[in-house]
């Protein structure tokens, strides 16, 4: 689940965030976060797996304002984008509606769409990313 502040903050931005990158990609692995943590003489945010063997790791360096190699430029880059939609909602249509405006639909059997979700942003990048997190984030 990726909590609703998160979103609004992917749709409300325009730019790529490495902080908020980290924290999408802490929300769908699935761990918890710790703000600050002293790494190697170092502030970090460390994320934690919620699930054994509860393994930990560097999510974003406030120092250097970047995240690791392991966590994906979500919130700049097309790509990247593209790559946790194939990834996470896989035989999923995705559509670009109007500059800033994406949506992604899931296909149905009995009519054109079972479920759609909608993301807008100031940027095409962000709006994608905005409806694939409302899709991953729903029941």
């Amino acid at each position: 689940m990726i909590p609703e502040d998160l979103i609004e903050r992917v749709e409300g931005g325009t730019g790529p965030e490495r902080e908020l990158d980290a924290r999408i990609m802490a929300a769908i692995e699935g761990r918890e976060l710790r703000d600050g943590v002293n790494w190697q003489n170092r502030p970090v945010l460390l994320g934690r797996a919620k699930t054994p063997p509860h393994d930990e790791c560097v999510m974003y360096f406030f120092d250097l304002n970047e995240a690791p190699g392991h966590v994906p430029a979500l919130t700049g880059s097309f790509d990247a984008a593209i790559a946790l939609y194939k990834r996470r909602l896989p035989g999923w249509v995705w559509l670009k509606r109007a500059p800033g405006v994406f949506s992604v639909y899931q296909p149905s059997r009995d009519g054109p769409w079972a479920r759609q979700f909608e993301g807008k942003s100031g940027s095409d990048n962000r709006a994608l990313l905005a409806a694939i997190l409302k899709a991953i984030s729903s029941p």
